[in-house]
């Protein structure tokens, strides 16, 4: 009897067959799988290009942000506006208006519940004073990204400017404030070279001074009178320059700068630096002396603060990384017309009258000095008569 196959080994046999008699396909490399990014702590870019793509992405679906900023130079306002939405295509919307106009809608928003701003631009001193104590401002160094805005070494001093020791508001400006400014047909270059110069017979009558009472440079210079002085001559300095010289006291910052670049008067004390900056830029004739007390260099308009409650959270580190960096200093200090924080900043388009000169001593605006200033107030009240 023949030996009988199973019918499931002829069924293997067939399909061994088939599989060997098949035609042989070409080899082909195996498909990679599609790209991913690494973890930010792993990224070939280094964790803080990770970090900063996610948060502009993330800003750029919030699409806008808002801004409260103080007595910003209308080319000023239109530079920032159209360099920020051209690099990262975000809008900017922007309210101008003087600082302490600013911080008291900034309180009152807060105190009413209401949170619409992102970030503030603009006086430094009475910000720290009203809104920082109720809680409304923001930590800065959290949202601190870029490695060149963080380098100490960037900027002027050595370390970030910050105004306050906290760290809730930093100083982006560094003007050198006048104290003093006179209009150059009229005072001749050496005549003044200290405060008490102004108390000479010949300036009588021919003196307009900020008011002191209203806080800003003139406060501020008075207080760095008194640091350098005592309380006692400060006083009498200017009880003389007031009732003896019969200086004019105005609380117009413009009409204290254009009397001197007019001619009307020749000397203008504690004079705005801002509206300095602008007259100087439109050619007037007027300049600073140098002076054996120090001069204080000062944030002007250029403070810089987040509010604790930003409704555009990632739009805001953005705007602050931006603005801090050099890129975005070299295109707003220049349309500011003031001398940048940043030691890797130019000059150009700065009035000498604001920069810092070679043998002058100077004296940095802070949070300790400004809290000093309003201990003082009173005093020039008492002077002035109001």
């Amino acid at each position: 009897m023949k030996p009988v196959i199973p019918a499931i080994m002829v069924t293997m046999l067939l399909f061994i067959l088939v599989l060997a008699c098949a035609p042989v396909a070409p080899a082909t490399a195996p498909v990679a799988p599609p790209p991913t990014r690494a973890p930010a702590e792993s990224s070939s870019k280094g964790g803080w290009e990770a970090e900063w793509e996610k948060v502009v992405s993330a800003a750029q679906k919030e699409g806008e942000l808002m801004v409260y900023a103080s007595n910003v130079p209308p080319e000023a306002r239109i530079a920032i506006i159209d360099a920020f939405d051209k690099k990262f295509g975000i809008k900017m919307n922007m309210l101008v208006a003087p600082s302490l106009q600013l911080i008291t809608r900034i309180n009152s928003e807060y105190r009413a519940g209401v949170y619409q701003v992102d970030v503030y631009l603009g006086g430094v001193s009475a910000l720290t004073l009203q809104s920082k104590p109720l809680g409304y401002l923001s930590l800065l160094e959290p949202a601190l990204i870029l490695p060149e805005v963080k380098d100490p070494k960037v900027w002027h001093g050595g370390k970030l400017p910050f105004f306050d020791r906290d760290g809730t508001v930093i100083a982006w400006l560094a003007i050198s404030s006048p104290g003093i400014i006179y209009n150059t047909g009229l005072v001749k270059k050496g005549d003044l070279e200290s405060y008490l110069d102004l108390l000479k017979p010949e300036w009588k009558e021919k003196i307009i001074m900020q008011d002191p009472t209203m806080g800003g440079n003139a406060a501020n210079g008075m207080q760095d009178l008194v640091e350098q002085w005592g309380l006692d001559k400060a006083r009498e300095f200017l009880r003389y320059v007031v009732k003896e010289q019969l200086a004019v006291v105005t609380r117009d910052q413009r009409q204290g700068v254009e009397w001197v670049a007019r001619g009307k008067v020749p000397i203008g004390l504690f004079a705005s630096p801002a509206s300095v900056i602008q007259f100087a830029k439109e050619g007037a004739p007027l300049a600073s002396p140098l002076t054996k007390e120090a001069k204080r260099l000062s944030a002007s308009n250029g403070g810089l603060a987040v509010l604790a409650k930003s409704p555009h959270p990632n739009a805001t580190i953005v705007f602050v990384n931006w603005l801090l960096s050099r890129e975005g200093q070299v295109v707003v200090a220049p349309v500011y017309g003031s001398p940048s924080a940043r030691a890797d900043v130019p000059a150009e388009g700065v009035p000498e009258i604001v920069r810092t000169m070679p043998g002058q001593k100077y004296v940095f605006q802070n949070e300790e000095s400004s809290m000093k200033q309003t201990e003082t107030e009173g005093e020039w009240k008492k002077v002035i008569g109001q």
